[in-house]
């Protein structure tokens, strides 16, 4: 069954264009940074703005006010 789907050798060259092998790499580096930030930094990578009330606006108190 496994001899219609798989090829009968893996070969380990990249028949590519040289261009695609760097932007997958550095796609793949992006998401790998960011996926740590997310896993090891203590907010889980939020900014603190969005955990806290935002800081109170008194001209736009007197503006709904009038």
């Amino acid at each position: 069954m496994f001899e219609s789907i798989l090829p009968r050798s893996m070969e380990q060259g990249y028949r590519g264009h040289p261009v695609a092998r760097w932007v997958l790499l550095g796609l793949t580096l992006i998401t790998l940074v960011r996926s740590l930030i997310h896993m090891f930094k203590y907010d889980g990578g939020a900014h603190p703005p969005l955990h806290s009330p935002p800081p109170r606006a008194p001209e736009l108190e007197l503006i709904v006010a009038l």
